[in-house]
C-alpha cells in the first residue's frame, strides 16, 4: 500500500487540509518566561544604578548640588546653582518618591524616575505619574530634555 502525503495532494485540497489541521491544533501561547521582552536600542541598556550616577553627575554639572551633610554644610545651606537634586537609592524604604528629586531656588519641584530599557514601573510608581508619563527616563536625552524644559518653564 502506498502512502499518501500530504506534498502529493493538489493545491486546492493541500491547502484546505493545512486549513483544518491549523484549526484543530492551535499553536500553543507562550508562557510568561517564554517571551522575550526586547528592548528599546535607544534606551539606557545597562544597570539602574550605573544610569543613576550618570544623571547625578549631569545634574551636577548644569548646577544642581546632591543634598547630603557635606554639600549642605560646604555650601552654607544655599545648594548649587540651580538648587538641590535629591536621590532617593532606598526607594524600597519610601516607595512614595521618585527616583531623583530636583528643588530649584524659586520653590520648584521636579520627580523624575529612571528605569532601564527593561525596568518596569511598581503600581505604585504609575500611580505617582498617572498623566506625567513624561517624567519616566530611559536614557540621558531623556532626562536632559526634561530638566531643560522644567528649567526654561518658570
Amino acid at each position: 500500500m502506498k502512502k499518501l502525503y500530504i506534498d502529493d495532494l493538489p493545491e486546492e485540497a493541500r491547502q484546505r487540509v493545512l486549513a483544518q489541521m491549523a484549526a484543530e491544533n492551535p499553536a500553543p501561547k507562550p508562557t510568561p518566561k517564554q517571551t522575550k521582552r526586547v528592548a528599546n536600542p535607544t534606551h539606557w541598556q545597562g544597570k539602574e544604578p550605573d544610569f543613576h550616577r550618570v544623571v547625578e553627575h549631569y545634574l551636577g554639572l548644569i548646577g544642581f548640588a546632591k543634598r547630603n551633610k557635606s554639600s549642605i554644610i560646604g555650601s552654607l545651606g544655599r545648594g548649587g546653582r540651580m538648587g538641590w537634586q535629591i536621590h532617593i537609592s532606598r526607594a524600597i524604604g519610601n516607595p512614595y518618591l521618585l527616583d531623583i528629586l530636583l528643588l530649584d531656588h524659586k520653590g520648584r519641584y521636579l520627580e523624575l524616575e529612571l528605569k532601564t530599557a527593561k525596568g518596569r514601573l511598581t503600581d505604585i510608581q504609575a500611580a505617582i505619574l498617572t498623566g506625567k508619563e513624561h517624567l519616566v527616563c530611559r536614557c540621558t536625552e531623556d532626562v536632559e530634555a526634561i530638566v531643560r524644559d522644567w528649567l526654561r518653564n518658570e
